[in-house]
């Protein structure tokens, strides 16, 4: 800022405005106040004044830098046009911060014992700083006000936090209790139908076996009773599938397990309701070995296998292959069903999801199958996904993590 004759003035009538002291002043008051101003100037790296020393002049930075700071700390850095000081020239207290230069500095002051000279023959100016100090004052008044106010909503929105966090914890408390109390009532019914349906299967298979003097219908009468009591088993065994996989702490028992051999065991299970579908199943027999939990890695393969069969149409294909990848082995299921539309695709997984797709002859279905794949895949370290068009079949994927080896 460069002061010329004719602006002079102007300019530090303009600086003072800036000062809060002097904001609402006259400007003949200014004026007055502007004929006392002094001009000085400091060379980089002096300092103006200092921490703990008194207050006794006002500052208006003309042009350079000055720094504001309390030993190494930086508090600002005041350029062209910045105030500092202002309160020395009606307070005797002491400096609360060290003002260095930066960058050679022009300085207008003001001296309290010139202002003193001021307010001492014009109460004009002691009014004008009155009333401004009196609305800073009211200002002040009414932000503490406001405040306090917002405190107290504050504190009363935490109670209201801390009691409904207390209301949610005794919420979840209660639910557990309730499921714990529902899987042991899950389990209890589960065993106490299973007894007397394994006593229903051997009776139903023994008469199937023993069919002499039945006639056509009494015989498709004993294969739709031994099929409704499989299906019962397959819904008992989901649900108990179900409430192990609620309880927490249930340890894995895991072994080597070949993975070929536990295909063909599943296979067999199936290959009955497969030939009454006249369902092809091809499988590429390939010996892979991973560590995992047998009963899990069956239920995985079973519920995938039981799917593709459910929703497969008569006289189509059912492709099983295992592959070993970088670090895991990964089977396929791939079908040639009505396929998972974009909409079902998101409910994958999930329990008691049943999709749009229908068993292509009625069989039953919970919806609790892909939700247990899913979880012992989880479980056993692995991953399961799923790629599919509609009106072109499915392949779920599974891929399980290969046996660590020290190399």
């Amino acid at each position: 800022m460069c002061f010329t004759e004719d602006k002079y003035l102007d300019n530090k009538i303009g600086l003072l405005k800036k000062v809060h002291l002097f904001s609402d002043l006259r400007v003949d008051l200014l004026e007055e106040i502007a004929g006392k101003l002094q001009e000085t100037h400091f060379k980089r790296d002096e300092v103006i004044f200092r921490k703990g020393e008194q207050g006794k002049e006002l500052y208006m930075i003309v042009a350079g830098k000055v720094r504001v700071h309390n030993h190494a700390h930086t508090f600002s850095v005041f350029g062209e046009g910045r105030i500092f000081g202002e309160y020395a020239i009606i307070d005797t207290g002491f400096r609360s911060a060290t003002v260095t230069v930066l960058e050679d500095v022009h300085l207008l002051t003001l001296s309290r014992n010139e202002f003193n000279k001021i307010i001492a023959n014009n109460q004009e100016v002691i009014l004008g700083i009155l009333r401004i100090l009196t609305r800073q004052i009211r200002e002040k008044d009414t932000l503490e006000t406001r405040l306090a106010i917002r405190n107290k909503e504050i504190y009363e929105q935490n109670k209201e936090i801390a009691l409904q966090k207390r209301a949610i914890e005794l919420s979840n408390e209660r639910l557990k209790a309730i499921n714990k109390e529902k899987n042991h009532i899950i389990n209890i019914v589960a065993h106490d139908l299973r007894n007397p349906l394994t006593s229903a299967q051997s009776v139903s298979s023994m008469l199937a076996q023993q069919n002499e003097g039945l006639d056509e219908d009494q015989i498709e009468g004993l294969k739709l009773i031994s099929r409704s009591l499989k299906r019962m088993d397959e819904m008992v065994t989901r649900i108990l599938d179900i409430s192990k996989l609620e309880r927490v702490g249930n340890p894995l028992c895991k072994e080597l397990i070949n993975l070929n051999e536990v295909f063909k065991e599943v296979l067999n299970e199936f290959s009955e309701i497969a030939a009454r579908k006249e369902i092809e199943i091809h499988f590429e027999s390939v010996i892979y070995h991973v560590p995992a939990d047998i009963d899990m890695l069956k239920h995985i393969i079973e519920n995938l296998l039981s799917n593709s069969i459910k929703f497969s149409p008569r006289k189509k294909n059912i492709y099983i292959s295992i592959e070993e990848q970088k670090k895991d082995i990964v089977f396929q299921i791939k079908d040639e069903g009505p396929g998972i539309s974009k909409t079902d695709k998101k409910k994958l997984f999930k329990k008691f999801q049943k999709l749009a797709a229908k068993p292509t002859e009625g069989e039953t279905t919970t919806g609790l199958g892909l939700s247990i794949v899913k979880k012992y895949t989880d479980m056993l370290g692995g991953k399961v996904w799923c790629k599919s068009k509609e009106g072109k079949g499915a392949t779920f994927y599974v891929s399980l993590p290969k046996l660590k080896t020290d190399k």
